[in-house]
């Protein structure tokens, strides 16, 4: 029979590869089933890593942008890239820098919405000089302000356009300049204890050294403040807030510190005795002279230079004056923005730019200090015992602001007997102005 001639090889050739079949099938199983098990372990310690790394300093692999921040840094991405140029930078920063008391570069001037507070710090100015008051065994001095008010003819946007203030929409931005014909506070009681400020700091100072009541920023370091602003930021010592409240005497709206650097004061110690102290100082403050919806005015005078006879622990005070210079043709700066350039590549805004000057802008006492409810006392004449002359106390303090004033310049009509002397050659500049002060 043909079921009968089968070999043992041919029954057992099926099982065989049956068998094998059934292996290779478990083996599989087992491996899928490994895989399953692995893979969220797999994802647990991939999510571990993630989350490591974003809690770590090392951010360069894995790092969660919020929405906010994502969309406005494509605000300013403006070509896509995913970078921001110098130029791209420059927009933000100027843009997003924050100010509370800045308008947004964007808005028109009918939208601008930050008007002066009437009881912000500036305004206590007035309020803190009224409420004041003053013990009998303080002794205490009178300060004046003398303010003549800007003469516009001397602006050269006046010279070179004679009908130039004729137009309305010029007048417009300078309503907070021709409108500010007084001292906001014409007079003005201290106690002396607020000089104190102008005191060196240590006792065994020499004539001729220098020292910063206000610490003072070079214009090699210093940034350039933002000029879209109205009012001015807080202030941070006691020197700073004395003298934040002596300018506020000439106008409501005082900058101490300028948006330019040199910024600060620096005082010079001029003469000394046994008992008393000429200290000469000079610092760089400005005024807005703008309220919204108007756009800020800028006036910058050259500087301020004063100087104090002081009893050296500060109980008495012969003398006090602070003025802006008026040796020079032109002494103040201004600038003001005239509107809104929406698509400003570096976030500028249209304005002008004038320079001219103010015949009087000075705060002086009228007499010696004085306890208070006493009559005013006749000044001393003072001997010193160590001293260096008024344009040798100037020299050191401009160059404490100004590192080229290390040089000598000399006037013109000097220069060739000098150049003769030396044998050196003559270097002329010719400026429009005087680069050893802010009006400039």
């Amino acid at each position: 029979m043909e079921g009968c001639n089968k070999t043992s090889k041919d029954i057992l050739e099926p099982s065989i590869d049956e068998g094998l079949q059934n292996i290779k099938f478990k083996k599989l199983k087992w491996l899928l089933f490994i895989v399953i098990l692995l893979i969220p372990i797999f994802v647990a310690v991939k999510w571990s890593d993630i989350y490591n790394v974003e809690n770590t300093e090392d951010l360069s692999k894995f790092t969660i942008i919020d929405t906010d921040v994502y969309n406005l840094f494509n605000t300013y991405d403006e070509d896509n890239d995913g970078y921001l140029t110098p130029a791209e930078f420059q927009k933000a920063y100027k843009n997003i820098l924050p100010n509370e008391n800045e308008y947004r570069p964007l808005e028109k001037p009918a939208t601008i919405t930050s008007p002066l507070e009437e009881e912000n710090f500036v305004g206590d100015v007035k309020k803190f000089f009224e409420e004041q008051t003053f013990k009998e065994d303080v002794e205490v001095i009178e300060l004046n302000v003398t303010l003549k008010p800007f003469d516009l003819l001397t602006m050269k946007k006046f010279i070179d356009d004679p009908v130039f203030f004729t137009y309305d929409e010029v007048m417009y931005h300078l309503v907070g300049l021709s409108s500010w014909d007084a001292p906001h506070i014409p007079s003005a009681k201290f106690h002396v204890s607020n000089f104190t400020v102008l005191l060196p700091r240590h006792e065994n100072v020499a004539v001729g050294d220098t020292w910063e009541p206000i610490p003072k920023v070079l214009a090699n370091g210093g940034l350039h403040l933002s000029q879209k602003r109205y009012t001015p930021p807080a202030l941070e010592s006691a020197a700073e807030l004395f003298f934040f409240r002596l300018i506020s005497m000439l106008h409501p709206n005082a900058f101490l510190h300028m948006r330019f650097p040199p910024r600060g004061m620096v005082a010079c110690l001029r003469a000394k005795n046994q008992h008393y102290y000429h200290i000469m100082f000079r610092f760089h403050p400005e005024f807005q002279l703008n309220t919204p919806p108007r756009y800020p005015f800028w006036f910058t005078p050259a500087a301020f230079i004063g100087n104090i006879i002081i009893k050296k622990d500060g109980s008495h005070i012969q003398h006090f004056d602070m003025n802006v210079p008026k040796d020079k043709r032109l002494n103040v700066d201004m600038e003001w923005i005239t509107g809104v350039e929406e698509n400003s590549s570096d976030g500028t805004n249209p304005g002008e730019v004038d320079i001219g000057y103010v015949e009087e802008m000075r705060i002086n006492s009228s007499g010696p200090s004085r306890f208070n409810g006493m009559n005013s006392t006749e000044p001393l004449v003072f001997t010193w015992t160590r001293e260096i002359d008024f344009t040798e106390g100037l020299n050191i303090l401009e160059k404490q602001f100004y590192p080229f004033k290390e040089v000598r310049y000399i006037p013109f009509n000097e220069t060739l007997k000098e150049a003769r002397l030396e044998e050196k050659l003559i270097h002329h500049i010719l400026l429009w102005g005087s680069l050893d002060d802010q009006s400039c």
